[in-house]
């Protein structure tokens, strides 16, 4: 069953986390892990968000958005 929508509005903060299927790698190597990080300045500087705090693990990553 899936889950509800999440609830969006402005100063919300969310906590996004991927993890990879029966943990596997969700990046191909360091130079993929790296690509995301620069994603995420991007994406930081393009919509109006606070990017509080992240980690890239090989099999998982986690995010804390303010929007």
């Amino acid at each position: 069953m899936a889950r509800s929508p999440r609830v969006h509005f402005l100063g919300a903060l969310y906590h996004v986390i991927s993890r990879g299927n029966q943990r596997q790698a969700v990046f191909r190597d360091a130079d993929d892990c790296r690509r995301f990080g620069r994603l995420l300045e991007d994406v930081q500087g393009r919509y109006s968000l606070i990017l509080y705090a992240y980690v890239l693990m090989p099999n998982h990553l986690s995010t804390s958005v303010l929007f």
